[in-house]
């Protein structure tokens, strides 16, 4: 008797541990970037997966929700859009000529297709503009072991309030042609610089990420991955998009404490940014 009462207590103990852990329940992802001057799009809304499944994009994506951004009362419902390129999949308002404002303020709601509500609040910030144009061409240095600082980029604009940065992304447009952005052009293929070890955890990104205090800032060669066409781009962004980019960009981590989408089962941001562009190529310091 003794044996089987053992027995029970042993079986309803068990019984009495955390689910097991397939017994996952998903959560919702919200990042929702509006850029000064732009048209509303590639908003993204996606739901975490398990790590006992395999990992597929196409099964994280939310495509049925409601998704509705508010300028003061006027109501901008947002579509789906499906594309060959993640990053360009998402929602999207359907007027390309509405064009987000600057110094104003959106809020976004979102109803899932569970019923379950998120909304967040940004208000944009100023623009942004070149103070100094980009040269169409830069010689990347011939001395690798001792790497001068580059023509400084400088652009004028005003950080908003709680925000530190602006951010400088770096990326290679084509890592694999090179003589065909030439005067004249050539069939000369492009290749690395060698200036990250093949170790570093960012070897194979093409774009690099770095924050800027100030308005002006030397070109580090060493952020340069590949010669040939490359595009340089200065970011102002809100507090919203500084939380989440210093984070998510920078340690690939993020703490749901600085969440700027408010709802049950929900995280992520929804912020907004300046923007300027400009490209270059750069050339090589040897064949």
């Amino acid at each position: 008797m003794k044996k089987i009462l053992f027995l029970c207590a042993f079986i309803f103990l068990i019984s009495c541990e955390d689910p097991v852990p397939q017994d996952y329940k998903p959560s919702n992802v919200v990042e929702a970037l509006l850029i000064v001057n732009e048209p509303i799009k590639n908003i993204r809304i996606t739901k975490t997966q398990s790590l006992f499944d395999e990992y597929k994009y196409e099964n994280a994506i939310i495509s049925d929700a409601k998704v509705i951004i508010f300028e003061n009362d006027r109501e901008l419902e947002l579509q789906f859009k499906k594309s060959e390129k993640e990053e360009e999949t998402g929602y999207f308002y359907s007027d390309t000529n509405y064009l987000v404002k600057k110094n104003t303020n959106y809020k976004l709601k979102i109803v899932f297709p569970d019923g379950q509500i998120a909304t967040g609040e940004t208000t944009t910030p100023d623009t942004i503009y070149w103070k100094r144009s980009i040269q169409k061409y830069m010689q990347y240095p011939k001395d690798t072991i001792n790497l001068p600082p580059g023509d400084s980029l400088e652009w004028a604009g005003k950080l908003p309030q709680s925000v530190f940065y602006y951010f400088l992304t770096i990326s290679c447009l084509d890592t694999l042609n090179y003589g065909t952005y030439l005067n004249p052009p050539t069939n000369e293929l492009n290749r690395r610089t060698y200036s990250i070890i093949r170790d570093d955890n960012s070897y194979r990104e093409r774009t690099s990420f770095i924050t800027i205090p100030s308005t002006k800032t030397p070109l580090v060669w060493s952020f340069l991955k590949w010669f040939g066409l490359h595009s340089l781009n200065v970011w102002l962004p809100d507090n919203n998009y500084q939380l989440w980019a210093l984070q998510v960009l920078m340690t690939n981590k993020f703490d749901e404490r600085f969440c700027s989408v408010k709802g049950e089962n929900t995280f992520g941001f929804f912020g907004s940014a300046s923007v300027i562009r400009d490209t270059s190529v750069v050339l090589k310091n040897q064949p």
